[in-house]
């Protein structure tokens, strides 16, 4: 499946593998392509209006696909950055992932540079 964004209504999806019309506004318009990280920045909501009108699903079901959605991102980003930033909510001990420490910045902070170290008060750590 290729996944387009209209450019006549700016607001609708394309699949150009079965064709150029788009699904909000019904016209053939030319399109733009989406890479995969590019689609991966749609809201949940897009995301799950898009498929959901492609499946021809009710807007009840396009309601839970939207939570499935934004569930499995929510998931898939805790498999890709470990940090505390980017797991406030986190029941369990965050360390580094690369020098496996509690007290690294780069454990609070995936911005924060690996300082390789287990110090207290370093600066950009919780701890």
């Amino acid at each position: 499946m290729t996944i387009s964004k209209c450019d006549k209504c700016d607001d609708g999806f394309i699949d150009t593998s079965k064709s150029n019309i788009c699904d909000k506004c019904g016209k053939d318009a030319s399109t733009v392509h989406y890479s995969w990280e590019e689609w991966n920045k749609l809201s949940s909501k897009e995301a799950a209006e898009y498929t959901g009108n492609l499946l021809g699903l009710n807007d009840n079901r396009k309601q839970k696909l939207e939570l499935i959605i934004d569930s499995e991102r929510k998931r898939r980003s805790w498999e890709i950055c470990g940090c505390r930033k980017c797991n406030p909510d986190a029941w369990w001990m965050i360390v580094c992932n690369i020098c496996g420490n509690k007290r690294c910045p780069h454990a609070t902070d995936h911005d924060c540079a690996c300082t390789g170290s287990n110090e207290p008060g370093q600066p950009g750590s919780v701890y």
